[in-house]
């Protein structure tokens, strides 16, 4: 659900699996600051990250990530992590822990 004004625009989902409204499009313009709030409500450990491509780890190894990637968080743990998009394209926000992308773990931003 997006919460709106004119000075910025809220979106909270559940990226749970089986949930509806997984991993929504975000759509930014270049400059926006996007923060993302995580809180791993899962059974594993899990990380986040933006990337230029959706390889998931082998992207952030591959040298395509273009907002930090968090520690690994553990079930009930939380996290932030900003992006500033510099460029228009196409970015991907995805867990980088090896196997969750392919399993799933991954959104589109579309920056204009």
């Amino acid at each position: 659900d997006f919460i709106e004004s004119k000075d910025f625009r809220t979106l909270a989902f559940n990226a749970l699996p089986g949930e509806p409204g997984n991993n929504p499009t975000i759509n930014a313009k270049v400059g926006d600051r996007i923060i993302f709030n995580i809180v791993n409500a899962g059974k594993s450990f899990h990380a986040f990250g933006v990337t230029l491509d959706d390889e998931g780890f082998g992207g952030i190894l591959g040298g395509t990530a273009v907002a930090a990637a968090n520690s690994p968080l553990k079930p009930g743990e939380g996290g932030a992590s900003e992006f500033i998009p510099g460029e228009p394209g196409t970015y991907y926000y995805i867990c980088t822990v090896p196997g969750h992308r392919v399993m799933g773990m991954v959104g589109t931003i579309i920056v204009e």
